[in-house]
């Protein structure tokens, strides 16, 4: 059974993306404990173009609901919307990559601060100031902000709505709307909120907890070796493993993928091109993964680990164990 409000949650991400949605794909095929592929007389499309509907939507290598929406000039892609929580109070934030309006103003001490206009709004609350929390690279914000190369992008930023009341009473939160007064910019996202946990209690741990976050793969080929890759973590400890996966793969990669989710070790991210809305295809993807991935795993795990697929970390000691 679905509400209305998630029916029109749906809507949300905009007409030409609703049938890639994960969430979508459910509420239009129930009865589904996950997604499946489907009969070719059984595809559901608010269009009617045949050749869009032989595409396998990308919600079928999915487990996670991401956003990936674009601002009203284009500038800017909200990768998801995320609750984080701190000792006395949770806070909303957006995890996006591109420009914004903001300014950079420095200290006499030299150090650099981030200032915008842009602000929060969701349900009846309206224009809350936000605040941008910028990843810092070995130059200025200025530098970095506006002079980006091949190897180095460091537009990836949380903007926290640390003045937006969250409402844990709610089954489903109102989209969040960012914008500026003049309304030159302006994004609204109407995914879940993602989350993790607060944070631990470590007196009263038993055992300590590894999660594995993994860069965005893409185009792998020998299914032999992600399994040797994943029960190696396995065997080291690691409980779980979220998974950024571009696409590309062999068929026997995805059907390693998906054997593995249904063992519940790992969590598939669709990052794929259509998915992300053209994001994943042009642009440094590590800071962003590993971003969501810490907010929606913290709390949930004393450690994580991020590595790329190419990358082993040595066990130390004679345990076996990586913690």
């Amino acid at each position: 059974y679905y509400s209305t409000l998630s029916l029109n949650a749906c809507y949300l991400r905009g007409l030409d993306r609703i049938y890639d949605s994960n969430m979508c794909w459910m509420l239009i095929h129930p009865g589904h404990p996950e997604p499946v592929i489907p009969s070719a007389d059984d595809l559901v499309n608010i269009y009617d173009n045949k050749e869009e509907k032989k595409e396998i939507p990308p919600a079928l290598v999915n487990d996670v609901e991401h956003a990936f929406v674009r601002s009203s000039d284009g500038d800017f892609i909200a990768i998801d919307r995320y609750l984080i929580h701190g000792d006395t109070k949770s806070t909303v934030a957006v995890l996006g990559d591109g420009l914004v309006p903001l300014s950079f103003v420095k200290g006499v001490n030299g150090k650099e601060s981030v200032y915008t206009n842009v602000t929060c709004s969701g349900g009846k609350q309206r224009d809350t100031p936000a605040t941008i929390v910028l990843m810092r690279g070995h130059h200025s914000f200025n530098e970095h902000y506006y002079k980006e190369t091949m190897s180095d992008r460091f537009r990836t930023m949380l903007i926290l709505c640390e003045k937006l009341h969250y409402d844990a009473k709610l089954a489903r939160h109102p989209p969040l709307t960012l914008r500026s007064p003049n309304g030159e910019f302006s994004i609204t996202i109407g995914s879940p909120l993602g989350r993790g946990l607060g944070p631990f209690e470590h007196d009263d741990l038993k055992t300590l907890k590894l999660v594995h976050c993994l860069g965005p793969i893409s185009g792998l080929q020998n299914a032999r070796w992600l399994i040797e890759y994943l029960e190696y973590y396995k065997s080291a400890g690691t409980e779980h493993v979220h998974v950024y996966n571009l696409g590309g793969h062999s068929e026997e990669v995805d059907e390693v993928l998906k054997l593995y989710r249904s063992k519940d070790f790992i969590t598939r991210h669709d990052w794929s091109g259509k998915a992300s809305n053209g994001y994943t295809t042009t642009m440094q993807l590590d800071w962003a993964s590993q971003t969501d991935c810490t907010l929606r795993v913290r709390g949930l795990y004393d450690y994580a680990l991020f590595a790329d697929i190419d990358e082993i970390v040595a066990v130390p000691g004679p345990s076996g164990n990586l913690i």
